[in-house]
């Protein structure tokens, strides 16, 4: 038929779909980290709050360009769906060999336009990936440069590190997928502010607010709110944050605080790579397409009955499947339901 499997293409647009949401997320996250300016500077800081300035403008044209781009992939669908189904609808209505050429010639160039623009799309992303490498690869230097430089609390360093690695991937954890689940379900998603602020703890325990991060997470069902609110697991590794902080002068805790902004490129970068695969797919879906209106065309050229030919007699059925994927898209562009904000603090009594 002149049509995909449905269940092939809802599982490309739904990793698409997955991996855009997330990319969202974690672009808004690095547009909004702040980096505050300690009482005596270490000479490594200053480079990594300047380059954390680039990767935020950075982040935040991507932020701007998303929404048109990604509707672009959208649109390829829909767009022809309805020329499709404006052709399916009247089958009758053609009834010559020269009728029915010129109707596949115009599905077509219509579908080479959807591979020319999920392409497009593709390549606009890459470059993209290229800047973001390029600015990443300058701030892990500042980052790598600020631990080295501490190397007698490197072991300190490392331990808050890591349980500030294991805070962020149980906050990971307690989000949903956005793929096929909501798009399966019908189920509109929750998109919930999370604010995330690191402070320097001193011996005696009081605080001082270091660096913040404003970020995006997304639930099915409920909010990340509810989720979060009295999670045990994450309070623990808070308030062992909050211990081993005590332990280390202040420049060690900035120094492990970038641990939070480089998992969060690090994901950034991971998502790049994630979109950098499935639009692909996307434009392999609307090459086989095009494949299949030449085989049809070519079978009319060699003398086929129109009234015989099955690729012309079952677009009817077609359709159906290329209006589900429509409705996939649609639900795609709906906006999220807006949770309540949360904000994690470390230490817990910042």
């Amino acid at each position: 038929m002149l049509c995909p499997s449905v269940n092939d293409v809802s599982e490309r647009l739904s990793a698409a779909y997955s991996d855009m949401t997330s990319f969202k997320g974690y672009a808004y996250q690095c547009n909004n980290i702040r980096i505050a300016t300690l009482p005596k500077d270490p000479d490594w800081l200053p480079p990594v709050r300047n380059r954390i300035s680039l990767l935020s403008d950075q982040s935040g044209l991507w932020m701007l360009e998303q929404p048109g781009i990604w509707s672009q992939v959208l649109l390829s669908f829909t767009t022809y769906t309805n020329l499709f189904e404006s052709f399916a609808n009247n089958i009758d209505a053609f009834t010559t060999k020269e009728h029915w050429i010129q109707v596949l010639q115009q599905l077509g160039i219509a579908l080479k336009q959807s591979r020319i623009a999920t392409a497009t799309v593709t390549e606009t992303y890459k470059t993209r990936y290229l800047q973001f490498k390029n600015l990443q690869t300058l701030l892990d230097q500042s980052i790598h440069d600020g631990w080295n430089e501490l190397g007698d609390e490197i072991k300190n360093i490392k331990a808050i590190a890591a349980q500030i690695q294991k805070l962020t991937d149980k906050l990971g954890n307690l989000q949903d997928d956005m793929s096929a689940i909501a798009l399966r379900s019908g189920q509109s998603y929750t998109q919930s502010s999370m604010s995330m602020i690191y402070g320097l703890v001193s011996v005696a325990g009081s605080s001082v607010s270091f660096l913040s991060m404003l970020g995006l997470a997304f639930t099915i069902g409920k909010t990340f709110y509810d989720i979060y609110h009295d999670n045990a697991e994450i309070e623990d590794t808070l308030n062992k944050l909050g211990e081993m902080q005590m332990k280390a002068s202040f420049e060690a805790q900035a120094a492990a605080a970038t641990q939070l902004v480089l998992q969060t490129c690090y994901n950034l970068e991971k998502e790049f790579l994630g979109l950098q695969k499935s639009l692909p797919y996307l434009t392999s879906i609307w090459e086989a397409e095009e494949g299949k209106i030449k085989d049809a065309i070519n079978a009319l050229h060699s003398g086929s009955d129109p009234a015989q030919l099955f690729a012309i007699q079952s677009m009817p059925s077609a359709l159906a499947t290329w209006k589900m994927l429509a409705g996939y898209c649609h639900k795609m562009k709906q906006d999220p339901i807006q949770g309540e904000p949360v904000t994690i603090k470390i230490p817990n009594n910042l």
